[in-house]
């Protein structure tokens, strides 16, 4: 009875995700405001969040222009910062739940009625699925993100003076927050740090997945072929989150694209921005994997004393048998199973040998360095006169 339930709590997390939906979600569903089919919801969803977001400000910042006679309201289509946060950013953060989150949910299965854990642990495994589930659901999460959300917003708010405001977020005579402002206060700029927070508490849920899973005392061997024990999936956590890396250096871009363009300068040395922002994505999507690095060192000293100890007693009795004179070399020789059985083990021995402490790949890195980036690309090609752009690419084509 005890092992068919346990079946059946298995077949329940696998089928279902490893971090539940947000209350919002959950209620937009329940007001069938959003369907079942991932496609059909996701966009439903970016065409709400940019409605709530985007679009009040577009009717209220012309309301303001031309019905009200207020040139500086204009200025809102063509302020690159809020254009990329509730334009770009809001949607690809919204879409990332449909990418990142069954990654995620796959990443953790391969853990779940696997060799991976001993049989013993297999409740506590089910039980950190759950509970990682509940920390990501429910009233609590969704109040919390948004009351974070509201006070850094309200902070910000009160830090910057009217003088430093932009000019579609004030009126010209009474110098007072406008209609535009006050959306943007109150619904816009929450929208997309709650978003934002959201990311981040889900990251923190996944590095106390796999914190709790290295404790679990995963069962590894040593001559793997990922070189990882058997953990070299994990590798690919970094790429999982590539998704959420874009829109958050999208909002980056976007803000020193602002910056220049108030002081009238180029990307041109102005370098450090990209580089920290790839730096730091790099750093905080590959980390989480680094949990297990006391369990690989452990593997890996274990496997060189055994793997060594084989490697060393099959060497000796390789060179005994052929070294030493005791069997003749012929023309039958090459045809003798010792050869190719001792460069299997050695190539077994090997694989425990190169095992490796930090799980990632550099393809994985490169990807994410490059979702990092990418944003920033267009402020370079502005940046270079169109002639010599030109020149550069004939030059590398002939």
């Amino acid at each position: 009875m005890a092992s068919g339930r346990k079946r059946a709590m298995l077949r329940h997390m696998l089928i279902n995700p490893l971090f539940a939906e947000g209350l919002h979600v959950a209620l937009l569903r329940r007001m069938r405001l959003i369907r079942s089919e991932d496609r059909a919801e996701a966009r439903r969803r970016v065409v709400l969040g940019v409605s709530l977001a985007w679009l009040p400000l577009a009717v209220l910042a012309t309301l303001a222009w031309l019905g009200l006679g207020n040139p500086d309201a204009a200025g809102f289509f063509s302020d690159i910062t809020a254009q990329a946060r509730y334009l770009l950013a809001v949607p690809l953060l919204i879409v990332a739940d449909y990418i990142v989150l069954p990654r995620l949910k796959a990443l953790a299965g391969c853990f779940g009625g696997s060799t991976l854990l001993p049989p013993s642990r297999q409740d506590a495994f089910l039980e950190l699925m759950a509970s990682s589930r509940r920390l990501s659901a429910g009233p609590w999460p969704s109040t919390i993100v948004a009351l974070l959300a509201y006070a850094t917003v309200i902070s910000l708010a009160a830090a910057l003076p009217p003088a430093e405001w932009a000019a579609w977020q004030s009126n010209p005579v009474t110098h007072a927050r406008s209609l535009p402002g006050w959306w943007h206060l109150l619904v816009s700029m929450p929208m997309v740090l709650g978003l934002t927070l959201s990311w981040v508490w889900r990251w923190m849920l996944w590095v106390r997945v796999m914190w709790r899973l290295s404790r679990m005392g995963p069962v590894l061997v040593a001559s793997h072929p990922d070189h990882a024990g058997g953990l070299g999936f994990l590798a690919e956590s970094a790429r999982a989150f590539t998704p959420v890396v874009l829109p958050l250096a999208v909002i980056v871009a976007a803000t020193m694209a602002h910056n220049l363009v108030l002081t009238g300068q180029t990307a041109v040395g102005h370098e450090a921005t990209p580089v920290i922002t790839a730096v730091l994505a790099v750093v905080i999507t590959a980390s989480p994997p680094f949990l297990f690095m006391r369990v690989l060192l452990a593997a890996r000293h274990l496997g060189w004393e055994r793997y060594g100890e084989l490697a060393r007693s099959m060497g000796l009795v390789f060179e005994a048998r052929w070294l030493d004179g005791k069997t003749p070399v012929d023309d039958t020789t090459l045809e003798r199973p010792d050869f190719s059985a001792t460069v299997d083990l050695y190539g077994i021995v090997t694989n425990s040998c190169d095992m490796r402490l930090m799980l990632f790949d550099y393809a994985t890195i490169v990807t994410v360095a490059i979702s990092a980036l990418l944003p920033f690309a267009p402020l370079w090609i502005a940046a270079v006169p169109f002639d010599q752009l030109m020149d550069k690419l004939v030059g590398m084509l002939v």
